[in-house]
């Protein structure tokens, strides 16, 4: 899979701007103020419907303008090729595959796959759980689009569990939401567990191959009153004393969206002992991990990456090119400046650079 091509109107700095991506590994180069980060959130957005910056669709317009329009020009192979159109106007936001509407980016998935890195994903070891939450759901999502439909059952559940406890009290009313959503849970929990620990397993080998350190990385997935191997039954006995909590509070005290979980490196927690160092290599290489699980399933995603291998040290940034070559995906990369060890490294490939002035 390769973005041939990407246009983009109205959107962020861009009134009307049109790139060229045609090759296995784009380098895109420019100030900050440039429109560096806006090109790869157009790429991400095109993938998502949604942007690794802000919320909100408005916040994205160009100034003084009242909507934005973007277009992807997909390749799948020598032959098959695909449009993806993603606009916003009028507070509502349209898709389409080959102009055919498409209501969700589950939708998108068979088409077009991304995975981003951006120097904000450091916040997946420094940030909040539902940082976590949302990075693992994403895995999942891009293995299998269908678990998106386990989600939206999860939240409904959630919802009509949660709104019970605004009426009378009824026991059996609330064994039978509980156990609805004891049941998501534990779906969903399985899910992100099998995921959390294929990628695991390859990043310690990435350590191994590409950067001669026999580290461990452990995660460790963590539950609030839930036990991995016991029934709905014993869980409802076990925590018989949630009920008094849950019904003063009004709302659901366990699930899969109180969940998080944590990363050990050499068996201390990541986000307490690592360096800033340490810790931006171990998010590169738990995306790279991604993209090597999705390759086992014959899934080829285009790997973008804003800003973020540039202010690694020299040795470190050859081991990370020298992954990153092996990878059989298309690569987009934008840096600040020019960076002479990344184009040395990268001149034998398929490349081509795009240079943005500031704006």
């Amino acid at each position: 899979m390769r973005l041939d091509k990407i246009e983009l109107k109205n959107f962020r700095c861009f009134e009307k701007a049109s790139f060229d991506l045609a090759t296995d590994i784009v380098i895109i180069y420019g100030n900050n103020g440039s429109g560096k980060t806006t090109i790869i959130e157009a790429i991400h957005y095109l993938c998502y419907l949604s942007s690794f910056r802000s919320r909100l669709p408005a916040e994205m317009v160009n100034f003084e303008k009242d909507n934005f329009f973007i277009k992807g020009l997909v390749r799948q192979d020598e032959t098959e090729t695909h449009d993806i159109q993603v606009g916003f106007a009028g507070k509502k936001k349209v898709a389409k595959i080959d102009n055919v509407s498409i209501s969700s980016y589950k939708e998108l998935f068979p088409y077009y796959q991304v995975v981003t890195v951006t120097v904000d994903d450091i916040e997946l070891i420094q940030g909040s759980p539902i940082i976590r939450r949302n990075f693992i759901d994403q895995v999942v999502l891009l293995e299998n689009p269908d678990y998106m439909e386990l989600l939206k059952r999860f939240k409904q559940v959630l919802q009509q569990r949660n709104a019970m406890f605004a009426k009378q009290f009824n026991y059996d009313l609330y064994v039978i939401w509980t156990r609805q959503l004891w049941e998501c849970t534990r779906a969903i929990q399985e899910k992100r567990i099998e995921a959390l620990q294929r990628l695991s397993v390859k990043v310690a080998k990435l350590l191994v191959d590409f950067f001669d350190e026999n580290y461990t990385l452990d995660i460790i997935y963590s539950y609030k009153h839930i036990i991995a191997d016991e029934t709905f039954e014993q869980f409802l006995e076990r925590k018989k004393g949630i009920i008094a909590y849950e019904s003063m509070a009004k709302r659901s005290d366990f699930g899969a969206h109180l969940d998080d979980f944590t990363l050990h490196f050499c068996r201390k927690k990541l986000k307490s002992y690592g360096s800033r160092g340490q810790q931006k290599l171990l998010v590169l290489l738990i995306k790279i991990a991604q993209i090597l699980d999705l390759h086992e399933k014959n899934i080829h995603p285009i790997f973008v990456l804003d800003d973020f291998i540039t202010d690694f040290d020299k040795d470190r940034l050859q081991g990370i090119i020298s992954l990153l070559l092996t990878l059989d995906c298309q690569l987009i990369i934008s840096c600040p400046i020019r960076e002479k060890l990344l184009e040395e490294l990268v001149s034998a490939s398929n490349i081509s650079t795009i240079e943005l002035n500031s704006i």
